[in-house]
C-alpha cells in the first residue's frame, strides 16, 4: 500500500489523490481497521467498510475535515484529539489557515483522552442516495441540530426499514467526512447515530452537526484506544449527562457530557477515569 500511495499508482499524483476520491487504494480499507468481532458476511459492495474510527470530541457541531470557520470559532472544531480544519485569518478575514491537533494541545493528558474507538460496519449498500434502511445499523438524517437527546429517543443503534440515512458511512477510510471516519462522545456506547442535515451526501458541509455513537458487536460496550496507546473496554452504562446537551463547547471548558464527554475532550480540564 505504501508504495502504491507514494508512486500514485494508476497515473494519480505522487502521494495519491484527495482522500475523498475514488481510487483503488482508498476504496479498500486495511484489514487492521476491522474488528474481528464484527465478522458478519457482507456483500461485495460493502466489503471495503471498516470499524475503527477516530474521536471527534464531545462538541455536537463542526465535524469533518476541512471545515472552514471564523478565527474566533476555530477551537470548536477540535474538541477531541482528531480534527483538521481551516479558519479565516483574524488579520484580513480572507486568508485561510489550516490547523490540526498537536500533542501539546492535549492538556487533559494523553492517557485520559480517547483517540480511537469503533463503529459497527453497515450491513447494506450505502453509496446510493435515496436508499432507506433495511433495518441494519446506519446514521439517521434530518434530526434537529445540536440536540443528541432527540437522537437518543430513537431507541437502539439500528433503524426500522424505510428510515432515510446518510450514505457512504464508514466506506472510504481516507475521507474526512465525519460519518466515514469518526465518533463523538455525546451519547453512551451503542446508542443511535444521527445527522442534523437532511441531505444524504457525505459532503463536509452536510456533516457538520452530528452525533455518532461508538458501537460494537462486543457484549456491553466498546473498545477505546487512548492517546498514550492504552486500549480499554468502555461499558455502555459509562456516565453520560445530557441535561446540557446542545452546547458547542470551546476548547478549555469542561464537557457537558459527564465522564464519557470528558474522555472525548482533549482540553476540558475535567478529572475522570474509567479505571
Amino acid at each position: 500500500m505504501f508504495e502504491s500511495i507514494q508512486s500514485g499508482m494508476g497515473g494519480r499524483p505522487l502521494g495519491g489523490p484527495a482522500g475523498y476520491s475514488a481510487w483503488s487504494v482508498w476504496d479498500q480499507a486495511p484489514q487492521s481497521l476491522r474488528c474481528p468481532s464484527d465478522a458478519a458476511p457482507l456483500s461485495a459492495a460493502m466489503a471495503p467498510t471498516f470499524n475503527y474510527v477516530v474521536c471527534l470530541g464531545d462538541a455536537t457541531g463542526r465535524h469533518s475535515s476541512g471545515q472552514q470557520v471564523s478565527n474566533a470559532n476555530r477551537y470548536q472544531i477540535a474538541r477531541g484529539l482528531w480534527a483538521m480544519g481551516t479558519y479565516l485569518s483574524a488579520a484580513t478575514g480572507t486568508n485561510q489557515v489550516t490547523f490540526g491537533v498537536r500533542y501539546k494541545d492535549c492538556t487533559d493528558g494523553l492517557s485520559k483522552t480517547l483517540l480511537l474507538s469503533e463503529r459497527c460496519r453497515p450491513r447494506q449498500e450505502t453509496r446510493a442516495a435515496g436508499l432507506t434502511s433495511d433495518g441494519s445499523i446506519s446514521v439517521k438524517r434530518g434530526i434537529a441540530r445540536l440536540d443528541p437527546n432527540l437522537c437518543r429517543t430513537l431507541g437502539s443503534d439500528t433503524y426500522p426499514s424505510g428510515t432515510e440515512y446518510k450514505i457512504t458511512s464508514q466506506f472510504r477510510w481516507t475521507d474526512g467526512a465525519a460519518e466515514n471516519i469518526g465518533f463523538t462522545a455525546h451519547l453512551p456506547p451503542n446508542s443511535p447515530s444521527c445527522s442534523a442535515s437532511a441531505a444524504a451526501s457525505t459532503d463536509p458541509q452536510n456533516s457538520q452537526w452530528m452525533s455518532l455513537a461508538a458501537t460494537s458487536e462486543h457484549v456491553g460496550g466498546v473498545n477505546g484506544a487512548f492517546g498514550d496507546g492504552a486500549v480499554k473496554f468502555v461499558v455502555d452504562y459509562v456516565s453520560v449527562t445530557t441535561a446540557n446537551s446542545g452546547a458547542v463547547n470551546t476548547s478549555g471548558t469542561p464537557s457537558t457530557y459527564s465522564l464519557w464527554g470528558a474522555l472525548g475532550s482533549r482540553a476540558g480540564g475535567e478529572v475522570g477515569s474509567i479505571e
